[in-house]
């Protein structure tokens, strides 16, 4: 499994004490995969933003080869005010290449914070990734966020913020866990 996503997400420790977010993921899928090995590898997309980034994602899973992907996608999209269109365009590049390789695909949206609720063009991009995703029937995830961060002391942001990448760890799991043993339905 490739884990993609930005820097601070597989740095080890974010000076929390919990582990970092593809040990996390790795452990998380293993509960809920009883008896599978998951190995899992990650590669970061450092202040990239979607549309220069397709070619450096794609020759990573050429050279991984993963069954399955979790992007965070777009991480840095939004701070960098960047085009929605060429945003979606690079994303459904990308999403192409990896339906024709037939390799399964967990998209995790970008931080939400309040500060973002009333921002178009965050909205936008949200939109163009849950777009993109069903169209190519991948699993678009929100990032768990709280909005207890707000409220706690100083140094409380960061903690609450790791928390967010520990509950979106336990969210992919569940999907793929989801996905791999669907719950039957009536007959």
């Amino acid at each position: 499994m490739l884990a993609l996503g930005p820097t601070s997400a597989s740095a080890v420790g974010l000076g929390t004490g919990l582990a970092p977010f593809p040990v996390r993921l790795e452990h998380e899928l293993e509960k809920a995969l009883p008896g599978v090995d998951v190995m899992v590898e990650a590669r970061s997309l450092p202040g990239e933003i979607t549309a220069q980034a397709s070619t450096s994602i794609k020759n990573v899973v050429s050279e991984v080869e993963p069954e399955l992907i979790v992007w965070q996608v777009g991480i840095s999209d939004p701070l960098a005010q960047a085009d929605v269109a060429a945003f979606s365009d690079a994303l459904a590049e990308v999403l192409t290449f990896l339906h024709v390789h037939r390799i399964d695909v967990v998209l995790v949206q970008p931080p939400y914070t309040a500060a973002l609720a009333s921002d178009d063009h965050f909205k936008n991009i949200v939109t163009a990734i849950n777009d993109q995703a069903r169209e190519f029937s991948f699993a678009a995830l929100p990032r768990c966020t709280t909005s207890l961060s707000s409220r706690r002391p100083n140094g409380a942001a960061s903690r609450f913020k790791s928390m967010g990448y520990h509950c979106t760890a336990e969210h992919v799991a569940n999907v793929v866990r989801l996905a791999t043993n669907p719950v039957p339905g009536p007959k």
